[in-house]
């Protein structure tokens, strides 16, 4: 257990889509773009094309997530190229 030098509370604060926009955060047609561009300059293995094609068919970035993550058909070289700053 931590200790905490302030009260914690029990409520819980859900936000709704774009919550984070406000802060810099990225809308999500905005997160897709992001998810692309990121994965074209920091990854050039050989299931490049492969990747690439999966996000250009799943404009849903929470799904392309999902399947590139949860896929034993990507190496975990891909899948870090896909979730990587």
């Amino acid at each position: 257990m931590t200790n905490f030098d302030f009260t914690v509370s029990n409520a819980v604060l859900l936000t709704g889509a774009g919550f984070t926009h406000n802060f810099g955060g990225f809308l999500a047609n905005d997160m897709w773009a992001e998810i692309h561009n990121n994965f074209l300059r920091h990854y050039s293995g050989p299931d490049n094309s492969r990747v690439i094609k999966e996000i250009k068919n799943n404009f849903n970035y929470e799904d392309l997530y999902q399947s590139i993550g949860d896929s034993n058909e990507y190496t975990p070289e891909v899948k870090k190229g896909s979730f990587s700053n």
